[in-house]
């Protein structure tokens, strides 16, 4: 499986990265980790998270939210 950030949502992780970089040195970099170690949590295990829809689950960490469109094509 692959992955792809919608254009809104990357600019929002891009941002959110660039804050908590600016309130503590490393922070910006450990919170894009923990997002992408989350991401292929979910690329391993497309079952995690809660279903809104067939295609739509969502998973939210004390941080940030990922909401993951499950498609055999993207």
């Amino acid at each position: 499986m692959k992955y792809e950030f919608h254009p809104e949502a990357e600019q929002e992780f891009l941002a959110g990265a660039a804050r908590y970089e600016s309130d503590v040195t490393g922070l910006g970099e450990r919170f894009g980790e923990e997002v992408y170690r989350v991401i292929q949590l979910l690329l391993d295990n497309p079952e995690l998270g809660a279903r809104i829809d067939p295609e739509l689950r969502h998973f939210s960490s004390s941080a940030f939210s990922v909401l993951c469109c499950l498609r055999r094509h993207i």
